[in-house]
């Protein structure tokens, strides 16, 4: 039976474990990008939480809503492209912790698909399982919430933390139990808390994508609350909605599409990157920088000289606990 995890405002400890592994030795040369000076973030005192309401990026995923409930804790998320056919994820709770994501594009009629939490005996996240999408059932139906008809699973990942409680990787399988493809997460030591690097490899084809990740030591206020984002990206995804959900987190689309939905798995803010193909590296871009608003309540992610301009903004509220 399945166990319960993280209450939504945990910190990003949930998944920043990390491995041993190094890099491999093909990785290019080069100097991390420009580091944020900011020093101003978000605070809150013992009576208040701040969280997070409102993503708004030059290009993708553009706007994202964030709404909570009476407790705080994050309820639904929504990418609205107009009144009638707004990309919905609703983020279900037992005893106070997540158990299910639904996600649906439009009307209450659309299909709905639905990824169901499982956890160890450490209360750690090691089984994500997929539901098919199927429509005109209520949010509390036992189809989203259970896989006894296994019939009806699309797909699930599994989790994987080495001997030091590290996420190491990440395997996904379709249909059947088949293997599609395996994400791993590979650090400079055991001590490490954020990834270096990233790697996809693809079971059909055995094509490598590698992500090599440059990161300031300023807290990325959003990703504390957000470790859950890749799973709720393929409920979009399977629920046939036009659009993955994710946050703006690499401000390009070159070369990371493969692997940019995992940097939510990071809690410091990127500052650039390097992409890699088979184990060959190639393009990237630098010199993203951070700021907070003077109020403290807007944080905001900038490319410089690029064109067109590259921005992502955060918008927090502060509210009573």
């Amino acid at each position: 039976m399945k166990q319960l995890t993280i209450f939504i405002l945990a910190t990003f400890i949930f998944f920043g474990l990390q491995s041993c592994e190094k890099p491999g030795d093909n990785e290019p040369n080069v100097p991390p990008p420009h580091d944020s000076t900011n020093t101003n973030p978000p605070t809150s005192k013992p009576d208040s939480v701040l969280l997070l309401t409102k993503v708004v990026s030059s290009g993708s995923p553009g706007t994202l809503l964030f709404e909570y409930d009476n407790e705080n804790r994050l309820k639904q998320v929504t990418k609205p492209f107009n009144q009638a056919n707004p990309i919905i994820s609703i983020i279900l709770y037992q005893n106070g912790k997540i158990s299910t994501i639904i996600s649906q594009q439009g009307s209450t009629t659309a299909d709905k698909a639905s990824a169901i939490f499982y956890y160890n005996a450490t209360n750690k996240c090691n089984k994500v399982v997929y539901k098919r999408p199927r429509c005109c059932l209520q949010n509390d139906n036992p189809y989203y919430h259970t896989v006894t008809d296994s019939n009806y699973v699309a797909s699930y990942d599994t989790i994987i933390y080495n001997s030091y409680g590290q996420l190491s990787q990440i395997n996904k399988y379709e249909t059947g139990g088949r293997f599609a493809d395996a994400v791993r997460f590979i650090y400079n030591s055991g001590s490490d808390t954020i990834p270096v690097q990233l790697e996809k490899t693809y079971s059909s084809t055995g094509e490598t994508y590698g992500l090599l990740i440059y990161t300031s030591n300023m807290e990325h206020p959003a990703l504390r609350q957000m470790w859950f984002l890749p799973f709720l990206a393929h409920t979009t995804y399977l629920a046939g909605t036009s659009y993955m959900v994710s946050l703006p987190l690499l401000f390009d689309d070159r070369g990371g599409s493969a692997l940019d939905e995992y940097l939510s798995f990071f809690s410091k803010c990127v500052t650039g990157y390097k992409v890699s193909y088979n184990g060959q590296w190639s393009g990237g871009l630098g010199g993203f920088v951070y700021s907070y608003s003077a109020d403290s309540l807007t944080f905001q992610g900038v490319v410089p000289n690029a064109w067109p301009d590259v921005t992502a903004k955060y918008s927090f509220t502060k509210v009573k606990k």
